[in-house]
């Protein structure tokens, strides 16, 4: 019986890493000025780089992004439904999106996934005009920092350091803000790839 637990025990061990590895080497990884970029939103390349440009062509900002030397950026959609995983700000839904609709917490979580899948499928009336730029300092347990396949690395800590708002349409900057370096569960590992 012990040799059966500790076969089941490998098995799952040797999958749970097979899969990891099958999700790192699907995520594509564009390196842009230094920045290892990940977008949640589908983008051409080149719309990726007319983004990131648009952020060192603001003064104030590009000054933030030398002190602060970020190794990764994400750019999601300022709705993104699992954006606590990156960090600790709130998404920006439409007012009505998340309004509890009884004290239930099953219901309310059902409601939020169906708004969710509506939203994702392009049903949901009101979706938020903003992209986010969350910007991520990635280091490895020495403090080095980590760019490109390596930001991937296991036991790499990652720690957001601020959020942009851009204009979905016109690429403008709507506001920059520091956030805390942590994500929303606080501690617990997240699966932020």
């Amino acid at each position: 019986m012990i040799i059966l637990y500790f076969m089941v025990l490998l098995i799952s061990l040797v999958s749970a890493l097979a899969l990891r590895n099958y999700s790192v080497g699907k995520i594509s990884v564009l390196g842009i000025d230094g920045l290892s970029v990940i977008s949640v939103l589908p983008m051409e390349e080149s719309e990726l780089n007319d983004i990131m440009n648009s952020l060192t062509k603001e003064p104030d900002l590009k000054k933030i992004i030398v002190d602060k030397k970020p190794e990764l950026a994400y750019i999601m959609p300022s709705d993104f439904f699992l954006m606590a995983i990156v960090t600790d700000i709130e998404r920006l839904y439409p007012l009505e999106f998340e309004k509890p609709v009884a004290s239930n917490p099953f219901i309310r979580f059902l409601k939020i996934f169906i708004n969710y899948t509506k939203m994702q499928i392009g049903i949901y009336h009101d979706s938020h005009s903003l992209k986010r730029i969350i910007l991520v300092s990635v280091k490895d347990r020495e403090g080095r920092p980590l760019h490109g396949p390596l930001i991937f690395s296991f036991g790499s800590r990652r720690f957001p350091l601020l959020h942009v708002d851009i204009d979905k349409e016109s690429d403008s900057i709507i506001s920059i803000q520091n956030v805390k370096p942590r994500h929303k569960w606080g501690d617990a590992p997240m699966p932020i790839f």
